[in-house]
């Protein structure tokens, strides 16, 4: 055996305590508990061996050194048991309560509020019992109930959230009944436990969910390994107020407001986030998770010839063997047109396609469950930014990843991008979620996003959907425009020449990318999406707003001028507003006007006059009923923000590309 002792002030004292630690190329694995190493401890199960409950947990390779750093502990070795200065003691038979000793405490367990245990005592009564966490009196609501023979059991019910913490950063808690002496004990945490053992099966299943391969017939159980590292509608499950008395209770539906929310930011889950400062604790499911989708980020961005998705050569299952048996997505009821059998095709094309169809429901109803929860205001106040923006990175990867898949399949996802992208940064003149946060969660979003290579994934994605909604009268492509724009003018989009590099990189090598692309037509298509001048109204809006009338006052038509005073007639376009107009309003019109639409000649009529300006030429002129005709010279567009910053950017991508050339 080998002796550990401490350092500093505990200098020669032996610790009691084990560790075993396992290191890997890639992890470590560490379990610490009780003492008793033995191998009847380890092999034999109660009440045969003497052992407890154990922590496992796992991270990098160094990520426990510490625990047996030379200036903790110093451990020397191999030593003979009888030279260590210690006294042995045999074990006795005789295992019963002593008189006058101290009650011990049993099954000392927490379980998200509550502590409950048992004891061998006579009758005591509630308020005879005291109970302390780390030596400090606790506020509880305490309720005792025998059991049978001497033994009772204690439930005591916590209300201070500092008693709540402390246990869940590990306590000392301490039963006193009467003027008895104290008993301690450390408590077991359920949910803990509960988390570890979900934890020890999903790794793979984890790396499949991050691969979405649509031809896995384990997709499913991938899907629901991912649901259990989410934090989402499952907070209903974990975070009531108060437990459910009856079944009907429990059926009852959850609404937001009535979460306990401090209950649901102490679980195991929410804080393997780590808040935005920190996403993805080490050795945590979700850490693992995360780092499978930035292996295939840098896969697709830096490996040239790289196979991304790498997947077992396995035979798809017939989804009709296991329709409806592990189906995570509950979603839109109803066929899936990817399931219709068109006639043509024979029958085992059409078992061959199955797979694929059901998977891709899955994912669907994944996303749309998910995105639904995040579109709650109660869910989003309660559960934080530390929540929300990692669930709408994760979803925005998912989104791109699935959509992109398949060169043969049709445009997917788009209706549910642009909910998630509207919710991120707003539409129609709303505030996005990340325009509400503070500069200082503003900060760390924009250094998530780096991180996370959001930004080139959402360029990538807006391309897919830009490509794939058929025609710009769809109301789809009104609202791309819109949250495109929304976005542009947020601190957090921090979209640079270098993201869209990445983002064309990213879009080559997916299957749905027929004809290469570049960084250029990369920004092209998003200055497209944004300010390419597709409608009549947006520039009668413009004209309207500078002349403060509305919209509907204003009328788009054409008429044919002398634009030069000497040249024949043309057709020019005009605006003629229908509500009275003061002169001195009319520069703003025309700058308003220009910054909604290149045009080359512009003219402007309202019930007291005419205006008409030469933009090739850079003059104009002004005729009001009420004044002297005066000129127009050398008006600058009033171009909208969002114009601006998609200008600045195509021009330092086309820069950025002559220089390479």
């Amino acid at each position: 055996m080998h002796s550990i002792t401490a350092e500093g002030d505990h200098e020669l004292t032996y610790l009691h305590a084990k560790i075993f630690l396992a290191k890997t190329a890639t992890r470590s694995i560490c379990l610490v508990g009780s003492a008793n190493c033995s191998q009847v401890a380890l092999w034999i199960d109660q009440p045969g061996a003497n052992t407890e409950i154990a922590s496992l947990l796992t991270g990098p390779p160094s990520a426990f050194d510490h625990l047996l750093a030379a200036d903790v502990v110093t451990v020397s070795g191999p030593l003979d048991p009888g030279d260590l200065d210690l006294e042995i003691r045999d074990d006795t038979e005789d295992n019963s309560q002593e008189e006058g000793a101290t009650p011990t405490v049993h099954n000392l367990i927490f379980d998200r509020d509550t502590l409950t245990w048992t004891m061998a005592t006579p009758c005591v009564a509630a308020e005879d019992v005291v109970v302390e966490i780390n030596g400090r009196s606790a506020s509880v609501d305490l309720s005792v109930s025998p059991t049978g023979g001497d033994r009772w059991a204690f439930t005591a019910r916590l209300f201070e959230e500092e008693d709540i913490a402390a246990i869940n950063s590990v306590a000392v808690v301490t039963v006193r009944i009467g003027d008895g002496a104290p008993t301690h004990a450390v408590p077991y945490q359920v949910d803990r436990l509960r988390e570890q053992d979900h934890r020890r099966v999903d790794t793979d299943r984890l790396r499949h969910a991050a691969l979405l391969e649509l031809d896995d017939p384990d997709l499913d159980r991938a899907l629901a390994a991912l649901e259990e590292i989410l934090v989402g509608d499952n907070v209903a499950r974990w975070g009531k107020d108060r437990r459910p008395s009856s079944d009907a209770d429990q059926a009852e539906p959850i609404a937001w407001e009535n979460i306990d929310w401090s209950a649901v930011k102490r679980h195991p889950r929410y804080q393997a986030y780590g808040g935005l400062a920190g996403f993805g604790i080490p050795g945590t499911a979700l850490a693992d998770y995360l780092a499978a989708l930035s292996q295939l980020v840098r896969k697709l961005l830096d490996e040239e010839d790289a196979e991304v998705g790498d997947s077992d050569d396995r035979e798809p299952t017939d989804a009709d063997d296991e329709e409806g048996a592990h189906d995570v997505a509950s979603g839109v009821e109803g066929a899936d047109p990817d399931e219709e059998d068109d006639g043509d095709e024979d029958q085992v094309e059409v078992r061959r396609q199955s797979p694929a169809a059901r998977n891709r429901r899955l994912v669907r109803n994944f996303v749309r469950r998910n995105l639904t929860v995040l579109e709650q205001p109660g869910f989003r106040d309660g559960a934080g930014p530390g929540i929300v923006v990692p669930n709408l990175i994760i979803l925005n990867w998912v989104c791109w990843w699935i959509a992109t898949k398949d060169e043969d399949h049709g445009p997917d996802l788009i209706e549910e991008r642009l909910r998630l992208w509207e919710l991120l940064w707003g539409h129609n003149e709303i505030d996005g979620y990340l325009d509400r946060l503070d500069d200082e969660h503003q900060a760390l979003v924009v250094e998530r996003f780096d991180a996370q290579q959001f930004e080139p994934v959402v360029a990538a994605s807006i391309t897919d959907v830009w490509t794939s909604i058929p025609t710009v009268t769809s109301p789809l492509y009104q609202r791309l425009r819109d949250v495109v724009r929304s976005a542009v003018c947020s601190p957090c989009w921090q979209m640079t020449a270098p993201h869209l590099e990445s983002a064309a990189v990213l879009t080559n090598k997916r299957p749905s990318t027929i004809e290469p692309i570049n960084a250029v037509e990369i920004g092209a298509r998003l200055w497209e999406a944004a300010c390419a001048p597709h409608f009549e109204i947006e520039a009668r809006r413009a004209v309207a707003h500078a002349t403060g009338c509305l919209a509907g006052d204003v009328a788009a038509s054409n008429v044919e001028v002398i634009v030069d005073g000497r040249s024949d007639r043309r057709l020019v376009d005009q605006m003629e507003i229908q509500a009275p107009v003061l002169a001195d309003g009319i520069d703003g019109a025309f700058v308003s006007w220009m910054g909604a639409v290149d045009l080359s000649f512009y003219r402007l009529k309202w019930p007291g006059g005419v205006a008409f300006y030469n933009a090739l030429a850079e003059s104009g002129w002004v005729v009001a009923h009420d004044e002297n005709e005066r000129t127009l010279e050398s008006l600058e567009p009033a171009y909208p923000a969002w114009r601006l910053a998609l200008d600045r950017l195509v021009d330092s991508v086309e820069v950025g590309t002559e220089a390479a050339a």
